[in-house]
């Protein structure tokens, strides 16, 4: 009975795993291929639009190569197809690149309800941070070309500390390409909740425990 309770645990933990879905254009770089500048008081905003493949957004990176001076914050908000819209979907803490070169930063959204098949885009930007980022640098995002995921492009916009018109002004898409980015993507309702035959499965081998249990004990 003990073994069923286990092996009814793996077959939900094994369903949820193979809920994820993960966009990865990283392994497509080059290693020198990059876009910039980014920051004060040049292009203040630069993002990659992606398709959902699961109902929610968990987790996305971007390889960029950033002076430790230059504060950021990262967002995800739906995507019109020229724009940002709505309310953000996800917006981080203010952020800084501690590394050395090119390397990846990652931001866990805690799972942001997206609908599957619809367009979002996933950016970095300084205009919430515009005047403090005066003097601190430049920055750089590694960039794929355009074969690399053909569901999005990158997109980029000179809006300063006008925060609000990324979402009432059309951005710019200098050519077809995609940055280094990744995203992962899962089916929340599996990571949450198991379903109704797993359930049941967990329910007879909890049962088979608890009468194992009686049986030892009479």
């Amino acid at each position: 009975m003990i073994r069923k309770t286990l092996v009814s645990a793996a077959l939900f933990a094994s369903a949820a795993a193979a809920s994820a879905a993960v966009v990865d254009t990283t392994a497509a770089w080059n290693g020198s291929d990059a876009l910039q500048p980014f920051g004060s008081p040049n292009t203040s905003t630069y993002g990659q639009v992606v398709k959902a493949s699961g109902s929610q957004l968990d987790s996305f990176s971007f390889i960029v190569d950033l002076p430790d001076t230059l504060q950021f914050k990262a967002y995800a908000y739906a995507w019109d197809g020229v724009k940002a819209t709505g309310p953000a979907l996800f917006t981080s803490g203010v952020t800084s690149d501690n590394g050395s070169g090119f390397n990846s930063v990652a931001f866990s959204t805690g799972g942001a309800a997206v609908t599957n098949g619809q367009d979002y885009v996933l950016f970095l930007s300084i205009s919430e941070l515009y005047a403090a980022n005066n003097g601190a640098g430049m920055g750089v995002f590694a960039s794929v070309d355009a074969a690399s995921y053909a569901d999005g492009d990158f997109y980029w916009f000179n809006d300063g500390g006008n925060f609000a018109a990324l979402t009432s002004q059309n951005w710019e898409k200098w050519f077809p390409g995609d940055f280094a980015f990744t995203a992962t993507f899962t089916d929340g309702a599996d990571n949450r909740v198991p379903e109704p035959g797993l359930l049941a499965l967990l329910g007879i081998g909890a049962l088979g425990l608890a009468a194992s249990k009686r049986r030892k004990a009479a």
